[in-house]
């Protein structure tokens, strides 16, 4: 168990679509999220497909929505402990006020991409410390 405030713990995490199409650009919305909102350069990169060799990488699935979980789940029955959705994380440890289903903003205007974007950050920055603590990292 970590219980020192001042030892940081690296998260690594990746994205992977379960209906979207493999390596393809990605979209200019999200680029331009990216680089507004968070100072990054993806515009090299491209998407990638929600697979059982990407899964398995990693220790937690955190899915937009309960639906998309679900699909995961009952595609890869042996990875179901690690699949959830944003809302049933938000459920399991008891926070509120936060929207955990997150709806795809694919095809919709510039402005839904950013309402997107800040909903997944508040997602995450509310069950992070859940999460570390749940993996032995006060």
């Amino acid at each position: 168990m970590i219980d020192d405030p001042d030892t940081e713990a690296v998260v690594s995490c990746s994205s992977a679509g379960a209906f979207a199409r493999s390596e393809q650009p990605y979209s200019s919305d999200s680029v331009r999220i990216a680089k507004s909102m968070y100072k990054e350069d993806i515009s090299r990169g491209y998407t990638h497909i929600a697979i059982y060799e990407r899964l398995i990488e990693h220790d937690i699935v955190i899915c937009m929505t309960d639906q998309i979980a679900d699909f995961l789940r009952n595609r890869f029955e042996e990875l179901q402990d690690r699949i959830f959705s944003f809302s049933e994380l938000i459920e399991k440890y008891g926070i509120e006020g936060v929207n955990g289903e997150v709806e795809d903003p694919y095809g919709y205007e510039f402005s839904v991409y950013m309402d997107t974007a800040k909903q997944i950050e508040d997602n995450i920055r509310a069950l992070m410390p859940c999460l570390l603590k749940s993996w032995g990292m006060n």
